[in-house]
């Protein structure tokens, strides 16, 4: 009998012969099963090739895992907001203000000293005499408040105009590398007063902090509330436009229509994500040991049943304390645990030998996945009156409809499934261990000459990079960056949405197409080179949001965005060396790098908790990520590790029972 699909027959296939019966009856099994798929979607999208319908169940599946996990980082954004809008103020501070602001505790360096002296001219005559700042200058044009303070208090109007001049200097020399000319000052735009653009941020929190201790002095405002009727103004609510010499003060001030459903200090923001990386690495062992009992369809269902139902609780669970919400972090990170060990069982599975690299670097798309699945309309639903409860409910539900589709589409194995021929079934497992010899192959795994191999750590270490980089981005940056815009949870959302969908379509085409960029190198010499370029790029552009002070939004965003594309050149680079140096190994290193992802969630946190401030994280995580290529440069190879060419089997030898042929399947066609 000749099978009729169109993929040539492997000539090293093993064939089964049987009955008539027996193959009267499996023809008929699998003509039925050929009707079912002939002409269907799934064959057109993939012809000859079912085992990627698999693959893009197991992506699918595995991606709300880390899309729970990423979804309690916006979620603490969106619980944490406040409800306000902004409206004018002026309040008078009198004169005594500027006795009581600090100018002198600002020190500039490599700005020349400027004597201001108020020595009066006779160069011409006029109601306000001219002055001299080291040279003869014309009047400024002061009105009679300025010339009131300057003449009352001429240290003090010294130190402001000091100041003036030394900021502007130093902002010239931030922006054009030269020095500001005092004698090219407008002094015509200080007639009315002047403003704190350009002034040191102690100095400008000075004046917020006067501003908000006479703020009881402040008007009504509209609707006859106060604004300290729900809480007392902060620093940060006030916003100063225009200060005149009298000490009006004129600016803007956050109004709170409804304050925020939770409030937490950066510490148990922080304690909050950390315990995610816990959660990994408290479970990673048990998990994998489940995963090898129950298998992949069992225990990836069960996973992601387990983290729907603890995302939907985490709301009831958050109004309790925060150690409900710690409670419920560390066991979505008990599920996702199942991560790494379950790609390499699918792989090993469903991927023929020659496509193993690619199969397994296709697979961890479920992280960039899970990312587009927390974020679209994480925006839209904190501006809802349910606000972050309708957020976590349908993160939920999403994942019980991923988990039902995975469920219902994967097979263990090529033999159970009704979409795999009998002929890619062969292909599949043509060159791979009987399952029946081994399972009476009790293989001892060298434990120690693993985790000593540099390859190993080397391949550890970069996971933890990558973990950390993403937990960074989608995880904690959300609650940091785009603060000062309206609607800012929205465009928040929609922003990262599109990152992630630009990580998982460059991912897709650098996985299939990786041999495109230094096509004419050896494998090794340019998975290294793209290893060093994109972590090195990515380091450095993660240093420099350590100035998020000084740098514009839409730069944000151009800087994530090219982190992002950096960031999908894992799976054409050291994602892609996996398979290939663990060999027959892949499940026990696949743990490894479980354990190393748990540290990734968790080291930024620890980072954070030893130097105190999240712009310096940004910094040591762009170092620890520049560290991280450079050590993939030196040690990474694109060959199998030392520990894969000694095998240590007990599988009995001779004429033994145990060493006959095993049928594989009873799917398997027969002739």
């Amino acid at each position: 009998m000749t099978n009729e699909n169109i993929e040539a027959e492997n000539p090293n296939s093993i064939i089964v012969v049987g009955s008539e019966k027996n193959s009267s009856d499996k023809e008929t099994f699998n003509n039925n099963n050929k009707k079912k798929i002939e002409g269907g979607i799934i064959n057109k999208m993939f012809p000859g090739k079912k085992r990627y319908v698999i693959l893009c169940a197991s992506i699918i599946g595995l991606c709300s895992l880390f899309s729970n996990i990423l979804t309690i980082g916006f979620g603490l954004r969106c619980m944490t907001k406040e409800f306000y809008h902004f409206e004018d103020f002026n309040v008078s501070l009198g004169i005594d203000i500027f006795e009581k602001i600090d100018f002198d505790s600002i020190d500039i360096d490599n700005v020349p000293k400027i004597n201001f002296s108020f020595t009066t001219t006779t160069t011409q005559a006029s109601i306000i005499p001219d002055f001299k700042f080291e040279i003869k200058t014309p009047s400024v044009g002061f009105n009679k408040e300025t010339f009131k303070l300057m003449t009352d208090h001429p240290e003090i109007f010294q130190k402001i105009l000091k100041t003036i001049v030394i900021e502007g200097s130093k902002l010239a020399v931030d922006l054009t590398a030269k020095a500001l000319d005092p004698r090219k000052i407008d002094w015509t735009n200080l007639v009315n007063g002047f403003n704190l653009t350009n002034f040191d941020p102690s100095v400008v929190r000075q004046f917020k902090d006067f501003v908000s201790k006479h703020i009881d002095s402040l008007r009504h405002f509209e609707k006859d509330s106060n604004i300290t009727y729900l809480r007392p103004p902060k620093v940060e609510d006030i916003t100063i436009d225009k200060i005149n010499w009298r000490g009006d003060v004129n600016g803007k001030i956050k109004i709170i229509d409804k304050l925020a459903p939770f409030t937490f200090l950066e510490y148990e923001k922080h304690l909050i994500l950390g315990s995610v990386g816990f959660g990994v690495l408290l479970f990673f062992y048990p998990v994998c040991v489940l995963l090898k009992k129950l298998g992949v369809r069992k225990t990836i269902t069960l996973c992601c049943l387990l983290s729907a139902f603890f995302i939907a609780l985490f709301p009831i669970m958050a109004k309790l304390n925060i150690i409900g919400i710690i409670i419920i972090q560390i066991l979505l990170g008990g599920c996702f645990s199942c991560t790494f060990p379950s790609l390499a069982l699918i792989t090993e599975s469903w991927a023929t030998l020659s496509e193993k690299n690619v199969f397994y670097s296709l697979l961890t798309l479920c992280f960039p996945l899970g990312a587009i699945i927390a974020y679209p309309f994480g925006g839209f639903y904190c501006s809802t009156t349910f606000g972050y409860e309708l957020m976590f409910g349908s993160s939920s539900i999403l994942t019980l409809i991923t988990t039902i589709y995975f469920w219902v589409t994967y097979k263990n194995s090529p033999g159970e499934s009704t979409l795999i021929t009998v002929t890619e079934q062969r292909l599949i497992e043509n060159g791979k261990p009987i399952d029946g010899r081994r399972k009476h192959n009790k293989e001892k795994i060298p434990i120690r000459e693993i985790i000593n191999n540099w390859q190993t750590l080397t391949l550890i270490l970069l996971i933890i990079a990558t973990f950390a980089i993403y937990n960074l981005i989608f995880n904690i940056s959300p609650n940091y960056l785009f603060n000062d815009e309206e609607n800012c949870n929205i465009l928040t959302s929609l922003i990262y949405s599109i990152l992630a969908l630009t990580i998982f379509i460059c991912s897709i085409y650098n996985d299939n197409k990786s041999e495109v960029i230094g096509k004419d190198l050896e494998p090794t010499k340019r998975i290294k080179i793209l290893l060093l370029f994109t972590f090195l790029s990515i380091g450095l552009l993660i240093s420099l949001l350590t100035f998020d002070w000084v740098i514009l939004d839409s730069i944000k965003i151009i800087l994530m965005f090219i982190i992002g594309i950096c960031l999908s050149f894992n799976g054409a680079t050291f994602i892609k060396c996996i398979t290939e140096i663990s060999r027959q190994y892949l499940y026990f290193i696949s743990v490894l790098l479980q354990f190393g992802s748990g540290i990734g969630l968790i080291i930024i946190e620890i980072f954070f908790f030893i130097v105190g401030d999240i712009n310096y994280i940004y910094l040591v995580v762009g170092i620890l990520t520049i560290i991280t290529g450079i050590n993939g440069y030196l040690k990474l190879k694109y060959e199998a590790a030392q520990f894969t060419k000694v095998v240590d089997t007990r599988l009995p030898k001779g004429e033994s029972e145990l060493s006959k042929a095993i049928i594989k399947s009873e799917i398997e066609d027969t002739i």
